[in-house]
């Protein structure tokens, strides 16, 4: 991604040596155990992934990362790097040291680096989050193919997603999925979703 000492978010983004102790004592907010939890979406989406996301040799950001499942898959098909990007500082410190990882303290709001594809598993369950956390979103996609790939369990997501996307000059295309997901796409330029 660009220089890891830009002002992206409130908080430094992190190299392979995980969270500096003097950061994990500071961080602020409250502690977060949802990254504990493996989510339904991003389990089914992982099943399906290499074949409706392409990252090899791009820049992958892991929006929401919790256990960073989505962004150590992009890493293991070719991603030239990985941002893993969560709230909890106890979540990415836990993300193993790999080439082409950094880590992100992130807020929803807070604006984050350039990238390819950003990857946000089960992210979308926060109604009165989502205007910030489509500003970080549309923060990150920045180039005409950049793409956001979102999932959620639900059939149906809250009507005013489009709007707020479109707001942000970005496209808001979704799909229900065999495998029991809604798959969203979301960029400056609509999104060709496969359909199997």
């Amino acid at each position: 991604m660009d220089d890891p000492g830009a002002p992206h978010s409130r908080a430094a983004v992190l190299g392979h040596s995980g969270l500096e102790p003097h950061r994990r004592a500071a961080l602020p907010g409250p502690v977060d155990g949802t990254w504990r939890y493996q989510w339904p979406a991003g389990s089914r989406f992982l099943a399906e992934i290499s074949d409706l996301v392409p990252v090899a040799g791009k820049r992958v950001i892991d929006l929401g990362c919790g256990q960073g499942r989505l962004g150590r898959w992009a890493l293991q098909a070719g991603a030239a790097e990985v941002l893993f990007a969560d709230h909890s500082a106890e979540a990415l410190d836990l993300i193993p040291d790999l080439p082409g990882a950094r880590r992100l303290v992130h807020a929803w709001g807070d604006p984050l680096p350039p990238c390819d594809v950003l990857l946000g598993g089960d992210i979308l369950y926060r109604a009165d989050h989502f205007p910030a956390l489509l500003d970080s979103v549309a923060s990150a996609l920045t180039a005409p193919a950049a793409k956001a790939w979102l999932v959620d369990p639900r059939t149906h997501l809250e009507p005013e997603l489009p709007h707020l996307a479109a707001a942000r000059g970005l496209r808001w295309d979704s799909q229900r999925r065999p495998a029991s997901y809604t798959l969203v796409c979301v960029g400056l330029l609509p999104c060709e979703t496969p359909v199997v």
